[in-house]
């Protein structure tokens, strides 16, 4: 996902928008200082992962941050489902992992940033 992440915040730039990637390469531990350092500096993440929103990354990140530095989050993942199979390029669009989904994730999470 690191991958389409940067590639995604590559082409969002010539909208005029910055966009900043981290790798997350493990749950535990988590480097706290970087992800508090992260949501001071942009105000807002979309966190990307291929597997289950709920009881991963996100929810680590989540946590983190609503305990440290509070701000809008908007996810990337698969929504509480069982594995399937098939396509990796038709899973990743069913699930909203895309390029083009992972851009509105972004441009809804600057819309809840702006209120």
């Amino acid at each position: 996902m690191v991958h389409t992440a940067l590639k995604v915040a590559s082409n969002i730039e010539s909208e005029k928008i910055n966009c900043a990637v981290i790798n997350c390469h493990t749950i535990k531990p988590l480097d706290r200082e970087t992800i508090i350092k992260y949501a001071k500096k942009t105000k807002a993440f979309v966190i990307i992962e291929d597997h289950q929103k709920f009881g991963g990354l996100g929810s680590a990140i989540s946590e983190l941050v609503s305990e440290a530095y509070p701000i809008p989050i908007e996810y990337a993942a698969v929504n509480d489902l069982f594995g399937e199979t098939g396509n990796t390029e038709e899973l990743y669009q069913k699930h909203g992992l895309d390029e083009t989904s992972i851009k509105k994730s972004i441009l809804k999470v600057l819309k809840r940033k702006l209120n």
